[in-house]
């Protein structure tokens, strides 16, 4: 079994993990708290994503976001602070990302806009960068680019507004008055929110409507909400007319912050499902809000303590986590870094490349010419695995399970996994091995107890138990299916949603018309495809489709059935589903495909460029085994209602004696 404690309590405090000592007492750990009452809930579970089930039923689910918020998010310090135009600038590199085959969802604007006396003016529009705010937005969504405004909870002393908002009495008050206090803050003296304060919360909710929403925008990007630059822990907040102080507050703002951007949201349309972007926040953030790893510096090691990071937040009850993608403070990083950190990305829940670059350097993806097409690889890829990242998503948001998860709580019981916090599994299936050293040619990686892997390039096999070394390339890193497992892309590329589709590339990547399949069925397994319209709550009123996908062999492992199992009203736009079967014994000898109107074999096809041909043109079914790649591709339309692929492996004898 498996225990959690959750201490709640919002007051300062202190953790010594483990590493407490005394001559009376073995090793232990120990809390210790400046206030309020030591209040704990401890959960047991025979695993740690039970433990994340209870917890996130208590602190709440973790939110179930817009399929967008999945994609890739360009960004930059950069395009938010040039002197005039920053619009124009923003429009190019959208359309620059569209010239080079790199699909982008949204778009990450930095506070940069807000500029008045070369300082930062939350909810004010510097009118030589943004002359029209509305007419920017709207540019942005003929692009299908959705635009993340980045909002700052604290108003400096030379605000244009400040004595509107002075008279709305929304800030923190002195400790021995009621006269608003000031705290350091990015540019200067600066006055804080107190979110618990109901006539904060009421001015705060107007202010975004009317300076964000009504003007376009439709996500709201939380920053630098950590009250870190008031110093003094006395300084009053409101607490719905109780009162209290700062230091039993604090961290409850940044939750605050998110719950009233994800309220404005729904507000102004009620079936629009809210995105909201934060870098802070206490227990329960990620029920409102995805986040990130905060300003990290360009460096390897940075690369692999963001891995740690995202991993130690998804056993915090916040999944949805990412990082600054090739960092976000230093020199411009080298391209292997860079690249790098691009490929181990694909697999975090949130993708987004942004950077302040301290050598007049902008980290873009096609910043080093020579690197772009690899780049452009991994993007991609990321598109590709959309149907798998947002069932992921769905899962987290039902019962907490990170969408990355460590080894250490997948692979409990085996000892060597408790020192790794660099590997994680996607999910319940793909092993990803991230590089996170400069020039090397290849790496160790070890592969748990009890179980099977295989190269998802090469199909080449690993045994569970053992550590290993391994090749390295430069277009991929290590990824290992695992025995099971299954991953689900969808299958198409960037140029053929161009020269077919004129939704736009987040719509039809969240939507394929044909779902590939990737499977390793040395033993049974079982996964969830969710699908909805990724951007509304209409999945609330049961427009969803909950697919569950089983793998399930025999005990002599000569028969194969996928069975897939619907529940909901969603109508897929997938039209066709390829499997790709690892057949890594023997080539199957038939395969059986049965519906609701009856059981049909597969037509099996001896010649590669034949069956391409004839699914590709004539959109015809059947199969194709691959004994080079040790794969077996089926290839058939999608049926409307529950059905099982039976692929046999029996042996036929040929000579009949």
């Amino acid at each position: 079994m498996t225990s959690g404690i959750f201490y709640h309590n919002a007051n300062p405090c202190e953790f010594d993990m483990g590493k407490g000592r005394c001559n009376y007492y073995p090793p232990h750990y120990s809390y210790e708290t400046d206030g309020g009452n030591i209040d704990y809930f401890v959960f047991r579970g025979r695993n740690a994503n039970e433990i994340l089930d209870q917890y996130t039923r208590l602190t709440g689910r973790p939110a179930m976001l817009p399929r967008y918020a999945l994609g890739y998010l360009g960004s930059s310090m950069y395009y938010a602070e040039l002197p005039n135009r920053c619009d124009q600038a923003i429009e190019k590199f959208v359309d620059t990302a569209s010239d080079e085959g790199i699909p982008m969802d949204g778009f990450q604007l930095s506070s940069g806009y807000t500029t008045y006396q070369k300082k930062r003016c939350v909810f004010f529009w510097d009118q030589k960068r943004f002359p029209e705010p509305k007419d920017f937005f709207e540019k942005m969504s003929q692009r299908h680019i959705h635009v993340s405004c980045n909002v700052k909870p604290a108003l400096l002393t030379i605000h244009p507004r400040l004595k509107e908002f002075m008279s709305a009495d929304i800030f923190l008050h002195k400790s021995q008055s009621k006269t608003p206090v000031t705290g350091a803050w990015w540019g200067g003296e600066g006055y804080y929110v107190d979110f618990t304060r109901p006539a904060a919360r009421q001015k705060w909710k107007e202010e975004l409507k009317s300076a964000l929403l009504e003007q376009g925008a439709d996500s709201i990007w939380n920053d630098n909400c950590e009250y870190d630059g008031m110093l003094d822990e006395d300084v009053r907040c409101d607490v719905e007319g109780t009162g209290g102080t700062l230091a039993e507050n604090r961290v409850i703002m940044a939750n605050l912050m998110c719950f009233l951007a994800k309220e404005t949201i729904m507000e102004k349309d009620s079936m629009k499902r809210p995105y909201i972007v934060c870098r802070a926040g206490s227990s329960g953030i990620g029920h409102y809000a995805q986040t990130w790893a905060g300003d990290n510096n360009t460096s390897w090691e940075s690369l692999a303590g963001n891995i740690a990071t995202i991993l130690g937040m998804g056993l915090s009850g916040v999944p949805n986590n990412g990082c600054d993608i090739g960092g976000f403070y230093g020199k411009a990083p080298s391209e292997e870094l860079l690249r790098r950190w691009v490929q181990s990305a694909v697999f975090m829940p949130r993708f987004s490349i942004h950077s302040c670059n301290t050598d007049n350097t902008v980290t873009e993806p096609w910043m080093y010419p020579t690197m772009t097409p690899l780049i452009r690889q991994a993007i991609n890829l990321r598109y590709q695995l959309m149907p798998h990242l947002y069932s992921l998503m769905y899962l987290a948001h039902l019962t907490g399970q990170p969408m990355m998860q460590s080894l250490q709580s997948v692979f409990r019981e085996d000892e060597n996994c408790q020192k790794e916090n660099i590997n994680f599994m996607f999910g319940d299936s793909l092993l990803v091995a991230s590089v996170t050293k400069p020039k090397i040619q290849e790496m160790p990686v070890y592969f748990p107890k009890n179980e099977i892997f295989y190269d998802l390039y090469s199909t080449k096999v690993y045994l569970g138990g053992n550590m290993v070394s391994v090749g390295l390339c430069e277009d991929h890193i290590p990824l290992f299916l695992k025995a099971g497992g299954m991953l689900l892309l969808a299958d198409a590329t960037v140029e053929e949603y161009q020269q077919t589709n004129e939704r736009g590339p987040a719509d039809y990547f969240g939507e394929p018309k044909r779902l590939r399949i990737v499977m390793a069925p040395a033993k049974s397994g079982s996964m969830v495809f969710y699908e909805d319209d990724g951007n509304t709550n209409a999945y609330e009123q049961g427009e969803y489709c909950i697919n569950t996908l089983s793998m399930e062999v025999d005990d002599r492992k000569e028969q194969v059935v996928f069975s897939v199992a619907r529940q909901g009203n969603y109508v897929s736009a997938i039209e066709r589903i390829q499997m790709e079967v690892i057949c890594d014994t023997k080539s199957p000898l038939h395969v059986l495909l049965n519906t609701t109107e009856g059981s049909r074999e597969l037509v099996r096809y001896m010649y590669q460029p034949e069956f391409f041909l004839e699914q590709q043109v004539k959109e015809a079914e059947g199969w194709f085994y691959n004994p080079q790649t040790k794969r077996s591709e089926i290839i058939f339309v999608r049926p409307r209602s529950d059905f099982q692929v039976v692929i046999s492996f029996e042996m036929d004898d040929l000579i009949k004696m």
